[in-house]
C-alpha cells in the first residue's frame, strides 16, 4: 500500500516535466537558445525506451527516478540547441519508461 503514493508522486512529477518544454517555449526558451521551430519540435520528440527487461523493476524504476532528477537539473545550464537536445534525449529514458513501470508495479 505504501508504493501507491510514491508511484503516483513520481509519475505526476515526470508528466509535469514532460509538459515543461511547452511552457518553456511560451516563456522564451526558443529565443534564449536560438532555436528554430524545427529544432524546438524535435526536442519534444526525443524519447527512448531501453533496459526495462534487463534489470529488476525495482532497481530500474528507482534508478530512472534518480537519473531523471539529475537530468532535469541540467536544464538550467543549457544555452543552445545542442545542449537542450542532449538533455531532452536523456530525459526520454526515464520518462518513456515511467508509465509502463508504474502499470507493471501496480498490476503485480
Amino acid at each position: 500500500m505504501r508504493i501507491m503514493p510514491m508511484c503516483f508522486f513520481v509519475y505526476v512529477l515526470m508528466m509535469t516535466d514532460k509538459n515543461s518544454l511547452s511552457f518553456a517555449g511560451i516563456m522564451g526558451i526558443k529565443q534564449d537558445a536560438n532555436l528554430t521551430p524545427g529544432e524546438f519540435s524535435w526536442l519534444g520528440s526525443i524519447v527512448y525506451q531501453l533496459f526495462m527487461r534487463r534489470f529488476s523493476l525495482v532497481k530500474y524504476f528507482s534508478g530512472m527516478t534518480l537519473f531523471w532528477g539529475m537530468i532535469v537539473a541540467l536544464n538550467a545550464v543549457c544555452h543552445s540547441f545542442a545542449g537542450l537536445a542532449v538533455v531532452w534525449f536523456l530525459l526520454g529514458f526515464p520518462e518513456v519508461s515511467a508509465a509502463p513501470a508504474v502499470i507493471y508495479i501496480l498490476g503485480s
